[in-house]
This record gives structure tokens, sequence and C-alpha cells, in this order.
């Protein structure tokens, strides 16, 4: 639902079937932007102040890049927004802001209104962000709601990026007997994360190749009393059923520090169950590699205890 006023100011408002948590991950994490941005892949550390920049061909191309105005995690975020177009002409930066909030009228729906202002004097960027916004958060109602982007008629899906672990060699097995079968498991890891890992209803989740995926997890740290809610996104890199699980492994403070990490998971019968090798590869330092370390035998003999 487009308008433009005499102001120059562009306004779009949708409604989406998902969380005001999920939306502000979707909005801030390279591994959905890239999904329904055209490839282009968001970073910044979201505090005001500090530069956004839009990437793409894997970082080595500069788009959109901006300055952080505010930044109020799920609610609000506004940051400057300069295009290469803005950049040839030597105009002054345009001003960009998502205001999430939870729809009135719909249960379990939120509403995302985009507000484009403060162009240049006589700047066709208007034109450009007036063109091209409808296509950009139709794509992210697509990403959050049916766990896939829009695609052109005809066109056909593009290879996988798979992350550059080379820098980051911290890595780390784990393997566990299961008495489930190999196809509880696979399902487990790819439909069910609510039954033994995740809180119930925050999963998103689609079993397709370079699908985005988006779930929270409740933790106590140790000495408080009050949980924490910790989100956890990826993307699916390979899926073989009853045999195969590869994912992107993304957490922030605590967990993989924001670092995309992946997570293969291999499966094969062994006497009346399943024998499960977990590697997990890409952590960004030592400590983070130890923490999980620890963690997932406890969380393997939870998906043991609630899956056999």
């Amino acid at each position: 639902m487009p308008e433009a006023t005499t102001e120059r100011t562009f306004v779009y408002v949708t409604f989406i079937r998902t969380t005001p948590e999920r939306l502000w991950t979707a909005l801030t994490t390279p591994e959905f932007t890239r999904q329904y941005w055209y490839g282009r892949e968001i970073e910044s550390d979201f505090r005001p102040g500090s530069p956004v920049r839009y990437r793409y061909d894997d970082g080595a191309a500069l788009d959109i890049e901006g300055e952080v105005l505010a930044a109020d995690p799920p609610r609000l975020l506004s940051y400057t927004f300069t295009d290469p177009g803005d950049r040839e002409r030597g105009d002054k930066p345009s001003r960009v802001t998502f205001t999430i909030e939870p729809a009135e009228d719909f249960e379990g729906v939120v509403q995302l209104t985009v507000t484009h202002d403060e162009f240049a004097p006589g700047s066709p960027t208007y034109e450009g962000v007036a063109n091209g916004w409808p296509g950009v958060l139709a794509g992210l109602k697509s990403v959050l709601e049916t766990g896939g982007p829009l695609r052109y008629a005809g066109e056909q899906a593009g290879p996988v990026r798979v992350p550059d672990l080379s820098g980051r060699p911290n890595d780390l097995v784990v393997e566990h007997d299961f008495s489930a079968s190999p196809e509880q498991l696979y399902a487990a890891w790819t439909e069910r994360f609510d039954q033994w890992f995740a809180i119930p209803g925050t999963v998103r989740m689609t079993p397709q190749v370079d699908a985005p995926f988006y779930f929270e997890v409740e933790y106590r740290p140790e000495q408080s009393a009050v949980s924490e809610r910790h989100p956890h996104y990826g993307r699916f890199l390979r899926l073989e059923p009853a045999k195969l699980v590869e994912l992107t492994w993304v957490t922030g403070r605590g967990g993989t520090e924001g670092a995309e990490t992946v997570v293969t998971v291999e499966l094969s019968p062994h006497g009346d169950g399943t024998h499960l090798r977990l590697s997990h590869r890409g952590f960004a330092d030592a400590a983070s590699r130890d923490g999980h370390e620890k963690a997932w035998p406890f969380v393997l003999e939870q998906l043991d205890d609630r899956i056999g």
C-alpha cells in the first residue's frame, strides 16, 4: 500500500504474519536480506552513529551505504541511505525508517511501515525507491511467511552460497547413539525443533535448500534467576532425507557471537537405532567453540529424551 506525498516522502505499509523479533532479525541480518533484497547482504552493529552497508557479489561490491540514526529493537530502525547514483551526483543522503508494531486488527500479524524521506532536491532517487521498495518488501513478506523468496517467472535458483570458513579453523565434533530411527531424527532437525530445542511457537522453518529459518531458545545463565531468550537463525545448505542435514548456524552474545557457522548432522543406522555425528565448524574464536563443545552433548541428550 504505497503512498507518495507532496513532500517527496515515500510510505509503504504491509502486514506480515510473523513476530516483531523475527521481522527485526530479517531486516538486520545478511542471512535474510540476501534472500529478499536481490542478493544484497546488510552489515552493521546497528548502534546509532555506526555505518550500515549493503554489499553483493559475496561482499566484493558496495551498493547502499549509510549511518544508523536510531535503533530500538524490535520496534524501530532508521538510517541514512546513499545509493551508487547519489554517490556519483554528490547528493546528500536520504533517510529510511522502519517502524514495527503489532497489527491491531489481526492476530499473530505485525504491521511494518517503511518511510523514506529527506531526498535531495530534484534527486531521481525518489523514483528509484518508489519503484524498488514494493518488490523488496513483497520478498521480505514471502521469506517470513513461506520460508522462501519471490522468484521471477522462469527464474532458476542460483548456486547455494557456502560460507568461507578458511579463516576460522575452530571446529568441534560430537557423536551420540539414539534409539530413534534416522527418519525420526531427520524430521527433528528439519521440522520439529519445537519438540526438543526451540520455544514452541517461535519456529519458522521450511526444509528446503537455501531457505532461511528462525527460532528462539530459552536459557538461564549460571547464577541468574531470570531466563533469557536467544534467537537462532540460518539456512539449509544440504538436505538428504534420513541421512544428512547441513545448515548455517548464527546466534548472538554467548553463542557464535554473530559468526556464520556451519552445523553438519550425519545420520547412519546403528543396530535398532541411529548413530548421529555432529560437526560444528567456523567459530570466530576458541572460547566460542569450547562453549558449544560443552553444550552440544546436553542438547543431544535432550533430543534423545524427547524423541527416543
